[in-house]
């Protein structure tokens, strides 16, 4: 990315980028953008503040680890609502962000890190403990499963769900979608984590560049990237979910 920009002749600040944001898009050599970052998100807690009334909890306070997510869910439901919790994004969530954010390793080699002949540890007692627990939450009708993918926002902005962990990317189309109060709290961590809770891990998209174009393409290509980057166009962006994301509809 850094050497697109330099053979086009076009000043791009790299530092722009939150660090933690392009430091997970960078080589760890140079120092340099492999890839320009472009709708990253991080996963949070959604919830509905009217729900939590009814339940008796308190609308400003969403569950800070995930056995008061549990325990909450299951007020939730029994107060009426379809569903307690969803979730979107499983793997990233349940798996991927649930080890980072309680210090746990994702994979060895470093979480990869260190070598491309790493292997993927998200079996251990922690996570498996965790997992259980969601079945369990299942098997009692408190958690409800709806889809590998972001299926849980729709459930929550259409009021079946009282809670759903997602993207911070789909604040835009709840904001929109959404009848009734709602809050968003942090990802919750495990009480019986030792160091928890640590960082997430980015989601979203970065956008890359391939090989075997001429130099006018290149410049083009440039040129693009530096316009998407202004901050006035990514604030436009993040206001308009359909221009970053595929266009969502509500369910009836």
């Amino acid at each position: 990315m850094y050497d697109v920009f330099k053979e086009a002749g076009i000043q791009f600040d790299e530092s722009q980028f939150v660090p933690t944001v392009s430091g997970y898009y960078s080589d760890s050599k140079t120092g340099h953008l492999l890839s320009q970052p472009f709708n990253s998100s991080t996963p949070v807690l959604y919830y509905n503040k009217d729900a939590f009334k009814k339940a008796g909890l308190d609308p400003e306070q969403p569950p800070k680890t995930w056995q008061d997510l549990a325990d909450y869910a299951a007020k939730l439901k029994a107060s009426g609502m379809k569903c307690g919790y969803a979730s979107g994004w499983q793997g990233w969530i349940q798996l991927e962000n649930f080890s980072a954010w309680n210090g746990l390793p994702f994979a060895s080699k470093n979480n990869g890190f260190d070598g491309t002949d790493a292997v993927l540890e998200f079996n251990k007692p922690e996570q498996v403990k965790h997992i259980a627990m969601l079945e369990e939450m299942n098997k009692k009708g408190d958690f409800s499963y709806v889809g590998r993918k972001d299926e849980s926002t729709e459930k929550f902005y259409n009021g079946d769900c009282a809670m759903t962990t997602a993207s911070s990317g789909s604040l835009a189309n709840i904001r929109e979608y959404a009848k009734f109060n709602y809050g968003v709290g942090m990802m919750p961590y495990d009480a019986d984590a030792k160091d928890a809770p640590q960082n997430a891990i980015i989601g979203g998209a970065s956008l890359w560049v391939m090989q075997g174009k001429d130099k006018e393409t290149y410049t083009g290509v440039a040129k693009f990237l530096d316009f998407l980057a202004k901050p006035e166009n990514a604030a436009e962006c993040i206001r308009k979910p359909a221009i970053c994301q595929s266009p969502k509809r509500r369910m009836t």
